[in-house]
């Protein structure tokens, strides 16, 4: 906190590096720090001809983690997004940077009938040509096995299914219910400095909240949680486990349309 409010105050005397690196930073955290972010958004668009192909891209990144419930920086979002996009080569890293930025400015627009929403809705036609549609996805052992465990329990689903023409991947899904089961593994969290608490990193947080925006109903089990239940020696343990999972999800399947949406 006490970081964010001095940024806050110096951001003018950050170099283009020094701007990425805080906003990755925060994003990355999942840490609430609007001011800082207002601050960082409106030096970012005074200053767009100091930075590189690959500091617009992550700049974008970090606002669209920090902002995608709110409104403040959507067409800086969408202004960073279309110049990076201007470049022929930023490298995965940043191509998954400016698929993120313009997910999010779509969600900010979605209610909105003027320019800024149609450019959003160009930028994204722009990103879903070059998708590959989950090609080369592979899932983890222990994905699969949480998912046959699923399926004998009576969640029907696949795996690896592609959204947005291949701009977001679920790891498990069931399209006519529009309810998704991600598996979590080690690079989804981050750990508590003060108490060791396993927590959400920025990027999932983000997901879950397009996806929610979107429709879908999301459930998260993480790799450590399968694994406890996968190791008990109690097998009545895990069934229960599961029983308790796909009952939430049927839930949802059975649910009116109109409770869904």
């Amino acid at each position: 906190g006490a970081i964010a409010r001095t940024a806050e105050q110096r951001v003018g005397d950050f170099n283009a590096q020094d701007l990425v690196n805080t906003a990755w930073a925060f994003a990355t955290a999942g840490y609430a720090a609007p001011e800082l972010f207002g601050a960082i958004a409106r030096t970012a668009e005074q200053r767009i001809d100091e930075f590189s192909e690959q500091q617009i891209a992550m700049t974008a990144w970090a606002l669209a983690l920090a902002g995608s419930s709110s409104q403040h920086w959507r067409g800086t979002v969408c202004m960073l997004a279309e110049r990076a996009l201007e470049s022929p080569t930023h490298g995965e890293a940043g191509y998954t940077a400016i698929v993120q930025a313009i997910l999010t400015a779509r969600l900010l627009t979605a209610d909105e009938s003027h320019a800024l929403a149609a450019r959003v809705n160009a930028l994204l036609e722009r990103v879903r040509a070059r998708a590959s549609p989950s090609i080369g996805v592979v899932s983890s052992r222990a994905h699969l096995e949480l998912s046959a465990a699923l399926r004998a329990a009576g969640w029907q689903h696949e795996c690896e299914v592609p959204l947005e023409g291949g701009l977001l991947v679920l790891d498990m899904a069931c399209t006519s219910s529009r309810v998704a089961v991600e598996f979590d593994g080690p690079s989804h969290h981050l750990h508590h400095v003060a108490t060791g608490e396993e927590l959400y990193n920025g990027s999932t947080l983000w997901k879950t909240r397009v996806l929610e925006a979107s429709g879908w109903c999301v459930h998260r089990v993480g790799w450590r949680q399968w694994a406890a239940v996968q190791g008990t020696v109690n097998c009545e343990h895990r069934d229960a486990f599961v029983k308790h999972l796909v009952d939430a999800l049927m839930a949802r399947a059975d649910a009116p349309q109109a409770e869904r949406v």
